[in-house]
């Protein structure tokens, strides 16, 4: 199904700004700000192929989650403690260059570059990635928009979500 989807028009650098951390204790998620929520849902929306229906927020990029494999007593407690001694970090935003999508839970070698900036480099961006979630009727699917151009999957392969 992901192979079916398309992209319409150009797509163009979209600047992501980040308000805090979500507070859900399954990881570390920070937050985006309304502006950025609507900006990355009129991208959801110039995707042909997506499933109708179902939420789709667009709300929070995630930079941790406990993955599978990963064995830790507590980590809601830790994911926690993380949050807090972060609080009043100023997290400013990121700017995106590319659109992924993958299968939810799948690995991030199995991604698809739907969209991205053409004009963009390197030079441009940091160097780390940001994952946006899409649920939809058929909640399988997650959206990545990434702040580095195409290149080899193991540079941008930064962990479970």
């Amino acid at each position: 199904q992901i192979q079916k989807l398309t992209f319409k028009g150009k797509f163009a650098p979209l600047k992501l700004k980040l308000k805090g951390w979500q507070h859900w204790d399954a990881g570390c998620y920070l937050k985006l700000n309304e502006e950025s929520e609507n900006d990355l849902r009129n991208l959801l929306d110039r995707i042909d192929g997506l499933p109708f229906g179902g939420k789709r927020p667009c709300d929070h990029l995630s930079l941790y989650r406990k993955g599978p494999q990963t064995e830790h007593p507590d980590p809601k407690r830790e994911f926690g403690k993380i949050r807090e001694a972060a609080r009043s970090h100023n997290w400013g935003s990121v700017v995106g260059v590319s659109l992924r999508i993958k299968s939810f839970g799948g690995p991030y070698d199995d991604c698809r570059v739907l969209a991205e900036c053409s004009q963009c480099s390197l030079n441009n961006a940091a160097e780390t990635n940001h994952v946006l979630h899409s649920k939809s009727s058929q909640p399988t699917k997650l959206v990545v928009i990434s702040n580095q151009p195409h290149q080899r999957n193991d540079r941008w392969n930064d962990g479970w979500d």
